[in-house]
């Protein structure tokens, strides 16, 4: 999904090449980079149309951050884990699973 200006430059005929999330080749890059296999690695996010649904198309398991963009969504505050019902809802709207959930990361 390209930014703003991509789209711009492609409705005006141009060509666009998208590199980043949620493109599968993404995290592909990243587990070359890393020298490691996907079952090696986790992506940690709070987009499930970006984070999660690019880890998702690499086979890389996900850890969904609750108390990110969706927040209202799920109707939580930081570091609340929402209840899940509306955590399942918002999943089966949006058709997009997650692997792990948490509410929060923090030190």
């Amino acid at each position: 999904m390209p930014g703003k200006i991509g789209l711009l430059y492609k409705e005006m005929g141009g060509d666009v090449r998208v590199f980043g999330k949620p493109e599968k080749e993404h995290f592909l890059a990243c587990l070359r980079t890393l020298g490691l296999p996907a079952d090696r690695v986790c992506h940690v996010g709070d987009s499930l149309h970006h984070d999660i649904l690019g880890a998702n198309s690499a086979s890389v398991a996900n850890i969904f951050v609750t108390s990110g963009i969706h927040r209202n969504d799920l109707k939580t505050e930081f570091g609340v884990l929402p209840p899940k019902e509306d955590l399942d809802d918002l999943v089966e709207k949006e058709g997009i699973v997650p692997t792990h959930v948490v509410s929060a990361f923090r030190l």
